[in-house]
């Protein structure tokens, strides 16, 4: 999921298609928010975050898995807003935390829960 973001996000394409093949319902609209106001604010990201995520499998009683609790402290600074060609003055940067659950969706595991946290969360 966090590659195909930060390939729309280059170009702050809120529609790419390649999201909804690993978000879904909240976790897909939280994404998909945040790069149409970057389109709308003319921003684009270059660079790439780090990512250390962390995964618990929830099971059912019969042993069948039902979640995946993830949780990352990711590193954000080596990607960066842009703006007209130049780099966005005053960003935060730095690690966040991040907590996302996914579960089946439509038969495949798919984000359905995301919170990004600021900068300095973790």
């Amino acid at each position: 999921m966090w590659q195909a973001y930060v390939t729309a996000s280059r170009t702050a394409d809120y529609q790419a298609a390649s999201l909804a093949q690993y978000a879904a319902g909240g976790a897909l609209s939280v994404l998909t928010h945040g790069l149409y106001q970057n389109h709308q604010d003319g921003i684009v990201t270059r660079g790439q975050p780090t990512f250390d995520p962390a995964v618990k499998i929830v099971t059912a009683s019969g042993g069948s898995p039902v979640q995946a609790n993830v949780t990352d402290c990711a590193d954000s600074s080596r990607w960066l807003d842009y703006k007209s060609g130049r780099p966005v003055g005053g960003q935060p940067q730095g690690r966040r935390k991040i907590i996302a659950k996914l579960q089946p969706f439509d038969g495949v595991w798919k984000v359905t829960y995301l919170n990004v946290g600021k900068e300095g969360t973790c």
